[in-house]
C-alpha cells in the first residue's frame, strides 16, 4: 500500500492514531493539515472538536461540536466528553452558527 501525502483521509487516520497515543497537539495539527487538503464535512468537524478538547481548548471544541451536530453527525462522543468536562451548553437555535477562530500556525520544522 502506498501513502499519498495529498490524501486527507490518511492524515485523519494518522491523527486518530496520535490522539490514541496522547499526542494531542500533533493530532490537532494532523487534522488541521487534512482540512487544508480539502477534508470537509461533519465528520471532520467532529474529529476537529475532539482534537481541540484533547488539546485543552473546550471552547473551540464546542464550536466544532455545534457545527458537526447541526450537519447531522449522530455519534455523540464529542457531546458526552464536553458534558463530562462541564463545558456542554445546548445551542441556541435562533443564533447563527459561530465560526471557529483560526488556529495559530506552527513554525516550519516544529512538532
Amino acid at each position: 500500500m502506498r501513502f499519498d501525502p495529498k490524501d486527507p483521509v490518511v492524515r485523519m487516520v494518522h491523527a486518530s492514531y496520535l490522539q490514541g497515543k496522547g499526542r494531542h497537539a500533533d493530532a490537532l495539527a494532523g487534522i488541521q493539515a487534512a482540512g487544508k487538503l480539502d477534508a470537509k464535512g461533519p465528520d471532520y468537524d467532529s474529529a476537529l472538536g475532539l482534537a481541540h478538547l484533547d488539546a485543552g481548548d473546550p471552547d473551540q471544541a464546542l464550536v466544532y461540536a455545534y457545527r458537526a451536530y447541526r450537519a447531522g453527525v449522530t455519534m455523540q462522543m464529542l457531546k458526552i466528553r464536553l458534558v463530562r468536562a462541564g463545558k456542554w451548553r445546548e445551542p441556541d437555535p435562533a443564533s447563527p452558527a459561530k465560526k471557529p477562530r483560526p488556529s495559530p500556525s506552527k513554525p516550519q520544522g516544529s512538532s
